[in-house]
């Protein structure tokens, strides 16, 4: 995947396939009004203090880049990262991406997901973590600022980006809490607090109607199939 001057033909390929794996980020460049006849900006290609070329990339592992200029730090870690590792790229600058976008032939990465492109705006975040859930569970991810100097556009999408994993992070916790005993216990708190706040009025609600008591046991699951849609009003109540 070697570096080429800017092609049109290129821009409008690797379009075509972002549109179809990360279409936010194909609309972003349309709505921004980069095109593949615009002439790339003058940058050099890598930049920031900390470049891609010490990383270890690790199977399974995830390396997310905020920035990357022209890409061409991305493109040399795609070709020797091992099977298995994702390179998430975060270019905030739309003329810089589109400008990537026809510099190299990143169609294969992106269609196999091993290149994610995200887009800078905050839904368009969550739109891509949504369909990468991985970002928010892996144990593996390393994140590399790669821009030069003082970009604030790169600043502001960073801070959208930490947001947004935050809520992610979050998420997670709370899923993974209700999967232990404190879910269980919090559950069956909600369930005596919600009868105790009824309690009151239980008295004499039920007066007149038919009941049917029943203890715990083996036969009690078909029994309630059984008994399903033929109580014909009355109450049951299980021990």
């Amino acid at each position: 995947m070697p570096v080429e001057s800017f092609s049109p033909e290129m821009y409008r390929k690797n379009l075509d396939v972002l549109a179809m794996v990360s279409p936010e980020v194909a609309a972003w460049l349309e709505r921004s009004g980069v095109g593949p006849l615009a002439p790339p900006p003058a940058m050099e290609a890598g930049g920031g203090e900390q470049g891609l070329s010490g990383l270890h990339p690790r199977a399974g592992g995830i390396t997310l880049v905020v920035g990357g200029g022209l890409l061409d730090e991305v493109a040399l870690l795609l070709e020797r990262m091992p099977a298995g590792h994702q390179v998430f790229c975060l270019q905030p600058r739309a003329e810089l991406l589109a400008a990537a976008l026809g510099r190299h032939d990143l169609g294969m990465p992106l269609g196999q997901e091993e290149l994610v492109l995200l887009a800078p705006s905050e839904a368009a975040l969550e739109e891509a973590l949504s369909r990468n859930p991985q970002l928010s569970l892996t144990g593996q991810m390393e994140m590399v600022h790669l821009y030069a100097g003082a970009e604030p556009e790169a600043a502001a999408a960073r801070a959208r980006l930490y947001r947004v994993l935050g809520h992610a992070l979050r998420a997670r916790d709370l899923a993974l809490d209700w999967e232990m005993q404190s879910g269980a216990n919090l559950v069956a708190n909600l369930v005596h607090a919600a009868f105790a706040a009824a309690a009151p009025g239980l008295p004499g609600c039920l007066a007149g109607r038919p009941a049917v008591l029943a203890l715990d046991g083996p036969s009690l699951d078909p029994a309630l199939e059984r008994l399903a849609g033929n109580l014909g009003g009355a109450v049951f109540f299980c021990s």
